[in-house]
């Protein structure tokens, strides 16, 4: 166990040299030579055999390439888009071939590719899209079908499997239901609609509709209970042959794995249901079966299985939160196995009573142990989930799933589901119990971002305090976030604006964040979803005012989705934008030159457009649609000002120059992500900006920004910030002056030269970006 445990450790070490070199190789030194000291030679060994395997594993993160590309592979369910179907292909091959590029590419098409096939395709891969903001996660790579080169059946196993998937979209009432069940059983999750989505994650049950440990874990059990009850109900002389040769928890134990095995293959082998499988199995059966502490040797062996085929699983979310899950699961039962064994004999009642206190206690246990990791990566802490829990995860893994488990599998044997209704109106009953437990006040809190140091420390006490069988180090694990929540709330509220410009890569979006606490967003990018993270990261759950400078799809073709996510306030427009029927309900206001809004500290004015402007008639219409954005300034109490102009051509720039010193900001937000027709030099000399920032993807195709803007700036003195190089920029006006910060400057930089890099990475460690 102990090499086990000196392995792992020695992958999770080469993860932190890649930014920590000298330090991380100091900690494997002495690591190493307190080993020898102690005799533990084999220990030692693995400790650097397993820093030296990842090291020799490593491949720095790739991506396909952008260009033309044929790609062969399984398509998922089609959902509708814009201007066709969206559908995730899974990757089998790709030509030209890309080291390791990403297995799923998210592919657009006029017709659908159709389910159980296995196809290649002519697409054009897009550039990676990746945004640098605050609480971004790395998106899938993009594709459009250019055409089909082949549709060849899939395996057998795969043919089912869309046999089924078919079968619950065209048959079990409501859709909902069956999206639900589509995740639940075969790991497909492209048909889950955002709202449901949101009403699991909120009431903290999105492990119930991703295939994760806890399906796998429930099932077992429920598998395990199964076999041992039909073990007794067989005839006493055919119990005491069988006893002869194998205890009843290890033929109980024994007969529930191949039915896990076919789960697993029902999932459809994907990366997470492996490693749920690997890892329930071995700990289950470890658990039930073993003596002493055989369990933790169990979660240690699947840990070390699934890092010898990927050692950069220790990174991923999945593998942490899994076993994060696993480890809490085993310490406490450790720690209570001791009374269970007292109460083998205790009567029914007593017995039930316990195990339901222990069943409420390991819930809460569990939901605080990986709460600091679910707020770090998803800035949110669902408090309902305390009870939403103990009421959804035994239903849905001691009821629904193993019905849906085996009226699946008699439907991808014999095209026969025999409980079609009785599923449907299970998965209902999910779906109905996640909303009621999200629509509960205060059922989620949304926290702000915080340092990473803060979960290694909070993790590694803990761990501690388990391994000491110390209680008062247990307790110490809390600290270090009750101290930075001490030091959060001591300090003076802000007296400052901070505007956001988001990186949502083909689009534009801005956050603002004012003294008197109140959120404006001013356009959302073409989806919502770059802007929706960054709110997430910054802990806010409500949008006060959402402003569209007008009605394109890279600036506003996110509201639907912030509206889906976030309570809005009210809707800023130029009034000339037709909304969805899922914002109609929202206020809405038409602003025109010379309104003013006066907040605590700050003032934003509208300088354009006003009803008289009526732009040159012939010109294209999406040039008309661009003259008539709204533009906004935005000043903070000691004269600080930011400009943003939306995509304004230059007929509505040279109409504001009537405005003369109005237009003076310290800021511009470039207009039309520095295009080179809308950037007029008089407008340029009119604002004298210090600094400029534009809002553009990495590699588009219409060459944003332009050279003749880049040249206009540099040669008025601007110091120019871009959301392509520099990930968002943020900007802080208040009485302490004007100071611009980058995202890219909070990215701990790999490989590091020298001691400085390596201190600038530490700093970045205990820092919140």
């Amino acid at each position: 166990m102990t090499c086990l445990i000196a392995f792992i450790g020695g992958i999770a070490l080469f993860q932190s040299w890649l930014y920590l070199p000298i330090i991380t190789l100091s900690i494997v030194a002495i690591a190493a030579l307190y080993l020898l000291y102690r005799r533990k030679y084999w220990a030692a060994a693995a400790l650097a055999a397993g820093f030296a395997f990842a090291a020799f594993r490593y491949t720095p993160p790739a991506q396909i390439n952008p260009g033309e590309a044929a790609i062969t592979g399984l398509p998922s369910p089609a959902v509708h888009a814009r201007y066709g179907y969206n559908q995730i292909l899974r990757v089998k091959e790709i030509s030209p071939p890309a080291k390791g590029a990403a297995g799923q590419v998210r592919l657009s098409a006029r017709k659908p590719l159709p389910l159980g096939k296995l196809c290649s395709v002519q697409a054009e891969v897009f550039p990676m899209d990746r945004h640098f903001n605050p609480g971004s996660f790395a998106p899938k790579p993009r594709a459009t079908l250019l055409n089909v080169i082949s549709e060849k059946p899939a395996s057998l196993l795969e043919r089912a499997r869309a046999r089924l998937m078919d079968y619950y979209i065209k048959n079990l009432p409501p859709d909902e239901a069956a999206f639900v069940m589509s995740a639940i059983t075969l790991g497909e999750r492209s048909l889950l609609k955002q709202r449901i989505w949101n009403d699991f994650t909120r009431a903290g049950l999105a492990d119930v509709i991703s295939i994760s440990g806890t399906h796998f874990g429930i099932f077992n059990l429920f598998l395990f209970g199964m076999a041992m009850l039909g073990f007794r109900l067989l005839p006493l002389r055919w119990i005491e042959k069988v006893s002869l040769r194998a205890s009843p928890r290890q033929i109980a134990a024994a007969a529930a794995f191949p039915v896990l095995l076919l789960y697993l293959l029902m999932s459809g082998m994907q990366v997470p249901s492996i490693r749920a499988f690997l890892m329930t199995s071995l700990f289950i059966t470890g658990l039930l079966i073993g003596r002493g502490r055989s369990w933790l040797g169990s979660v240690l062996l699947a840990a070390f299985v699934i890092l010898v085929f990927s050692p950069s699983a220790i990174t991923e979310i999945s593998f942490q939160l899994s076993f994060a899950c696993v480890l809490l699961i085993g310490l406490l039962a450790e720690k209570w196995k001791t009374r269970n064994q007292e109460l083998e004999d205790a009567p029914f009642a007593k017995k039930t009573l316990y195990r339901a206190k222990q069943g409420a206690l390991l819930t809460v246990s569990l939901t605080m142990g990986i709460a600091p990791l679910a707020a770090w990566y998803f800035h949110r802490v669902p408090v309902v989930s305390v009870v939403s829990n103990i009421a959804v995860v035994p239903f849905v893994g001691f009821v629904l799933l193993p019905i849906a488990f085996f009226s699946g599998v008699v439907f991808m044997v014999t095209g026969w589901y025999p409980l079609p209704g009785l599923t449907g109106a299970l998965a209902a009953a999910t779906l109905k119990m996640a909303h009621a437990f999200a629509s509960m006040p205060f059922a989620s809190i949304r926290v702000p971002a915080f340092p990473a140091g803060l979960v290694i420390l909070f993790y590694a006490l803990l761990l501690a305090g388990f391994a000491k069988k110390n209680r008062a180090l247990i307790a110490a694990s809390i600290l270090p976030f009750a101290a930075w929540a001490a030091l959060h709330f001591m300090t003076p509220a802000k007296r400052d604006v901070n505007v956001a410009f988001i990186d949502t890569g083909d689009g534009e979006s801005e956050v603002l964040q004012t003294p008197d606490h109140k959120t404006y967003v001013v356009d959302s990018g073409p989806d919502g979803r770059a802007t929706a993270s960054y709110l997430d990261y910054e802990g806010i759950s409500k949008i006060d005012v959402l402003a569209f400078t007008h009605s394109h799809s890279d600036h506003a073709g996110g509201g639907p989705y912030l509206a889906q996510k976030f309570r809005i306030g009210r809707l800023w427009d130029n009034g000339r934008l037709i909304y969805p029927p899922s914002m109609a309900a929202i206020p809405r206001e038409k602003l025109s030159r010379g309104d003013v809004m006066n907040g605590s500290g700050y003032t934003i004015t509208v300088l354009h457009p006003y009803p008289q402007f009526m732009p040159t008639q012939g010109q294209p219409r999406e040039d008309m649609i661009n003259n008539y954005c709204l533009v906004l300034k935005v000043q903070d109490q000691a004269g600080h000002s930011v400009l943003l102009t939306g995509d304004v051509e230059d007929e509505a720039q040279d109409d504001m120059l009537a405005l003369g010193g109005l237009l003076k900001s310290d800021v511009l937000k470039v207009p039309h992500h520095g295009s080179k027709g809308a950037c007029d030099l008089d407008f340029l000399k009119m604002v004298r900006p210090e600094y400029a920032v534009i809002s553009c993807q990495k590699g588009n195709i219409w060459g944003f920004p332009h050279k003749e803007t880049l040249d206009a700036l540099a040669g008025l003195g601007v110091k120019v910030f871009r959301t392509d190089k520099d990930g968002t920029v943020i900007l802080q006006m208040g009485p302490d002056g004007l100071k611009i910060s980058t995202y890219n400057q909070f990215l701990m930089t790999p490989h590091p030269r020298g001691i400085s890099g390596e201190l600038h990475n530490l700093k970045l460690l205990f820092t919140r970006a």
